[in-house]
């Protein structure tokens, strides 16, 4: 294995300064995607409101960007921004909220030197500053996970930072062994029924695209890693683990960095490459099906289940095409609610024939979470009549019945990821929000059975914080 050439395939694009694109958006709303400019924000009561449960104790843990702009130089995407970690503590109805930036080896220099040094994901930064190895350029900014009392803040270009769950300081960058320092370790691991941790490492840039997959124990130890190929370099955010598979969607927004200015720039939508539905077993590691599927684009899964030793079904929040990362993350531009939102999709795979049957159940939706005790998934959603296309709902799709059910906070509240807490043999829907009227963000508890009746509590703070991707609750 080259390692170097992993590491350094998607570094070597060309710079370009940007303008401040923010400062002439003056649309409410857009007030989500300003920096936080100190490192720390230092522990806040929250107000809370109705009925939060006096024993419910835990952390909810979320990651996001919230560092866009640097000595009147601006990131053009969404995805750029350095990570912070943000800690909502709840203790029946006290809740405090505190946050941290990541402490990447970019964030470090870039903070010493009060100016971006290095070019990002999806923006170009004029510097003579090089970088070595994907880790010079990890924001580590997309998700967070507990880890052996730690957390680790996730980016998907790079290694997986670990992270002090109690004051949130940056320990340094997860290594699991000296082969695999720098090796893209992404953004959406999954623990399996046994407890072990999958994840894999999309690596598009080299000549032959490949993926890395990492196999870690229930004891969080390392216990396999492998290199797989792929036929062509489809974007990829997240895969899916059933009993027996991995399942991956090589998608049809394809790599190609010749002429790319940055990474982003370097995806093409191929309207008419198929993309392919990849599985894996899970026991030998060796490809045992690719099947072709009609032009996808998936940032998110919800789960998957093996239904016998032939068929598998799982869901995904798929998009017409890749159009919403490739210009509407741009400059805070919001989306065209008429096209750029994704709804669920059922996959069928037919593993005798090596065929998929695809569903669109028409339910518009993004973050899907699989709550396997109610045969629900819960998700944020859309309404196509608000013109920022940002998210406004909460959702719940249930799929034996294929009903489902919403909760829309009005244009003005933009929802974040809803995850699922049992407590005392109840479910509870737990998730972040930022009203852009009252220039707030908060917290809000549903009860999952009951979506529709809308939170049984929330909680607020007169402190904005950016809008993130994902989090953890820990108990």
């Amino acid at each position: 294995m080259n390692r170097r050439n992993f590491m350094l395939g998607s570094l070597a694009l060309g710079c370009a300064q940007l303008p401040c694109a923010l400062a002439s958006k003056t649309k409410e709303w857009r007030y989500q995607f300003q920096s936080i400019k100190s490192e720390t924000l230092e522990p806040m009561t929250l107000k809370t409101v109705g009925k939060w449960p006096a024993s419910l104790k835990g952390n909810l843990f979320r990651n996001g960007p919230a560092l866009f702009e640097r000595n009147q130089t601006r990131y053009e995407h969404w995805f750029d921004g350095d990570g912070m970690i943000n800690q909502f503590q709840l203790e029946g109805n006290r809740i405090t909220h505190q946050a941290r930036f990541v402490a990447t080896k970019k964030y470090q220099k870039e903070q010493a030197a009060e100016r971006f040094l290095y070019s990002a994901t999806g923006t170009h930064i004029k510097s003579d500053t090089k970088a070595r190895n994907n880790d010079d350029i990890n924001t580590a900014n997309t998700h967070v996970i507990p880890f052996n009392d730690e957390l680790l803040a996730l980016w998907e270009g790079g290694s997986a930072y670990r992270i002090d769950a109690k004051t949130l300081k940056t320990i340094g960058p997860m290594t699991w062994n000296d082969e695999l320092q720098h090796i893209p370790f992404s953004a959406h691991p999954h623990r399996d029924k046994q407890g072990d941790l999958w994840n894999y490492g999309f690596i598009p840039y080299m000549q032959q695209p490949l993926l890395m997959i990492y196999h870690i124990g229930a004891d969080n130890q390392l216990k396999r890693y492998k290199t797989i190929k792929l036929n062509h370099p489809g974007y990829m955010h997240d895969f899916m683990v059933t009993d027996d598979y991995l399942l991956f969607l090589n998608s049809s927004c394809l790599f190609n960095k010749k002429n790319a200015k940055n990474y982003i720039a370097g995806y093409q939508w191929q309207e008419n490459q198929a993309s392919e539905v990849i599985l894996v077993d899970k026991h030998s590691l060796k490809v045992i099906a690719i099947i072709d599927i009609p032009p996808q684009f998936v940032f998110h899964f919800s789960h998957a289940q093996q239904l016998n030793k032939n068929a598998i079904v799982f869901y995904a929040a798929a998009y017409n095409d890749a159009e919403i990362m490739l210009s509407s993350m741009r400059n805070a531009g919001g989306v065209d609610p008429q096209k750029d939102n994704a709804s669920l999709k059922k996959f069928y795979v037919d593993l005798s024939s090596k065929k998929i049957k695809i569903e669109n159940t028409q339910v518009g939706l993004e973050f899907p979470q699989w709550n396997s005790a109610l045969n629900t998934i819960f998700s944020v959603g859309y309404d196509k009549n608000i013109s920022h296309g940002m998210s406004t709902k909460i959702v719940a799709y249930n799929v034996k019945t294929e009903n489902a059910e919403s909760y829309d906070y009005g244009q003005s509240t933009i929802t974040e990821e809803p995850l699922s807490i049992l407590h005392q043999n109840k479910h509870y829907l737990l998730h972040s929000f930022y009203n852009y009227k009252k220039n707030i963000s908060g917290l809000a508890l549903l009860d999952a059975k009951k979506i529709s009746d809308g939170p049984i509590a929330m909680a607020e703070m007169n402190r904005v914080i950016p809008l993130g991707f994902h989090g953890s609750f820990v108990v």
